[in-house]
């Protein structure tokens, strides 16, 4: 797993790449529900991890959402905040300029 922090002009973006088996593209919406376990997912767990973040993202103004890696197997988990001040590039790696 690899955790990138990004930005341009307006938004601040934390993406959490993965290597794993990924999810078919036909179940990136429905793995946000609550409870929902994907048939046959290996691992313990009980299906609420997406749907806290996705409901921790909503509250504060910012979008989640998945995405295929186009190199390889594996899935990205893209969490994106609009800022209200524009971002310089050196502070990427800061959440400070996303208050």
């Amino acid at each position: 797993m690899t955790i990138r922090l990004l930005s341009d002009e307006i938004s601040a973006v934390i993406e959490i790449v993965d290597n794993g088996p990924g999810i078919p593209a036909s179940k990136h919406e429905r793995v946000f529900a609550p409870f929902y376990r994907m048939q046959g997912s290996l691992g313990e767990g009980s299906g609420l991890g997406l749907a806290i973040a996705l409901e921790a993202a909503t509250h504060l103004g910012g979008t989640l959402s998945l995405h295929d890696r186009e190199e390889s197997h594996g899935l990205v988990l893209r969490y994106r905040q609009e800022c209200k001040t524009k971002i310089e590039p050196s502070c990427a790696v800061g959440y400070e300029n996303c208050k």
